[in-house]
């Protein structure tokens, strides 16, 4: 029939592969997952509530492997952000173990598979590609993203509003230097590898659904206050902050500032920009989990963040990364 989607199945291979949930190694403890690697925290979290786990061998048994650097396609993108997503889709059997979550996407309308013609879905999938599944899978609102973001993204780049969207949404972020700098590169047609695939299905999570993974439960009591309000609450609870931070158009200011442990800061956006307060280094943000607010700020909106862990951290807004200050909690 014209127009129809032929998909390519996966070929029969003795090789190692990718478990799926429901098979025996659906458990955290990876031999090759360190607990102090960036997509450690992401990884676990997954694997506990069974949406990714590990490899197994030519026999079915695990292999005690993840493979966080290896290569995903684009069937085992899409099985891990649909499941990440909620849906609790069964795989097929054997070498067609892809095709209910090809059919679904399909069904959905995902752009990476709605198209015409012959789809390998075995085939590793690009940066922007998985961008795309994502924000199909969770439903992310294309509209009104952020724009010229990223060097290497263009009017003509591929799924470029799911990029922009994601990136908005602090699902995504662009390549940093070896100081934790922004390039402003996203390389939209380079592979990705699981690790990457799995922290952006749990961002996410974070984002859309609003579950934290457990390594961010720390910033879990932020609350977004309305610079407008004027209720006698309002005024208590800045009352009781430690500091209040303005971000304007020309950054934070104070640039520096010194509170006691336990205390509230308020971050006031007072710019024209999205504002998503973010502990350094970026894009990781782990010198403290609870300098990271949990949504993006408008203009005229604040967010307050309990701070209780003690040190010299520096904080930046994510969409900005130049964009930073220095706060020491004693």
């Amino acid at each position: 029939m014209a127009g129809a989607l032929v998909f390519i199945v996966p070929l029969a291979t003795s090789a190692a592969m990718p478990s799926l949930p429901g098979s025996e190694q659906t458990r955290p403890g990876f031999t090759d997952v360190p607990g102090d690697a960036w997509y450690a925290s992401y990884i676990e979290a997954a694997a506990n509530i069974g949406i990714v786990a590990g490899y197994t061998d030519s026999k079915g048994h695990a292999t005690g492997r993840f493979g966080p650097g290896d290569k995903v396609t684009i069937a085992q993108a899409l099985k891990i952000a649909i499941n990440g997503s909620g849906k609790s889709i069964k795989q097929g059997s054997g070498n067609y173990w892809s095709l209910p979550f090809l059919n679904y996407a399909h069904t959905n309308n995902f752009a990476v598979v709605n198209v015409s013609g012959r789809l390998d879905e075995n085939r590793p999938a690009t940066r922007a590609q998985v961008a795309s599944i994502v924000a199909d899978a969770f439903k992310a609102d294309e509209k009104n993203a952020l724009t010229n973001i990223y060097s290497d993204v263009t009017a003509k780049t591929e799924f470029i509003a799911a990029i922009e969207a994601l990136s908005r949404d602090a699902v995504v972020s662009g390549d940093t230097n070896a100081s934790g700098q922004a390039t402003g590169h996203f390389r939209p047609g380079d592979s990705i590898v699981r690790a990457e695939v799995v922290k952006m299905m749990m961002k996410a999570r974070e984002k859309y659904m609003g579950i934290a993974t457990p390594a961010a439960a720390s910033s879990s009591s932020q609350s977004v206050i309305s610079s407008s309000s004027n209720s006698s609450a309002d005024a208590s609870s800045r009352a009781a902050t430690g500091a209040t931070v303005a971000y304007t158009d020309k950054g934070f200011s104070p640039g520096t500032i010194e509170v006691t442990a336990g205390s509230s800061v308020t971050f006031q956006n007072n710019s024209t920009k999205a504002l998503l307060v973010a502990s350094d280094p970026h894009p990781v943000h782990t010198d403290d989990l609870e300098l990271n607010a949990q949504n993006s700020i408008k203009a005229g909106e604040s967010v307050l963040l309990t701070l209780t862990k003690k040190g010299t951290f520096g904080f930046h807004n994510h969409f900005i990364p130049a964009d930073r200050g220095t706060i020491t909690i004693k």
